[in-house]
């Protein structure tokens, strides 16, 4: 789902399209020589352990991250075709849990939508 959902700008790829050497369901053809943005990014269900299964990016259609500048707060990267899901079911339930007790915030990016979760102080900024 990185391979859709974030820009990839070394190769000019804009966010929620996916990269042409993404073989879907596969992975990326040019793993070797993948661009160093994609070399650097790891998803959180990548760096945490425990995490499970039914949560990867693909099934959830939700990439987590730590924000660039901070390591604190959490970024959720929707699939705008499934806006909700960062929210929805076990995997919300779970989410929320989980950014509650790692960062202040949690900041939902969907398209063009972007939202700002307070999770400590349970107030929501859209």
């Amino acid at each position: 789902m990185c391979c859709k959902l974030l820009g990839i700008p070394e190769i000019r790829k804009p966010a929620n399209q996916w990269c042409e050497d993404c073989n879907v369901g596969k992975g990326c053809q040019i793993y070797q020589d993948r661009p160093l943005s994609c070399r650097q990014f790891d998803c959180l269900w990548l760096q945490l352990d425990g995490i499970p299964e039914e949560f990867r990016p693909d099934k959830t259609q939700v990439v987590l991250s730590l924000t660039d500048h901070y390591d604190e707060d959490i970024v959720a990267y929707c699939d705008p075709e499934y806006p909700d899901n960062w929210r929805n079911g076990a995997f919300g339930q779970w989410l929320l849990n989980t950014a509650n007790k790692l960062s202040e915030r949690l900041f939902v990016v969907c398209g063009d939508d972007r939202k700002v979760v307070h999770l400590r102080s349970g107030a929501n900024k859209n």
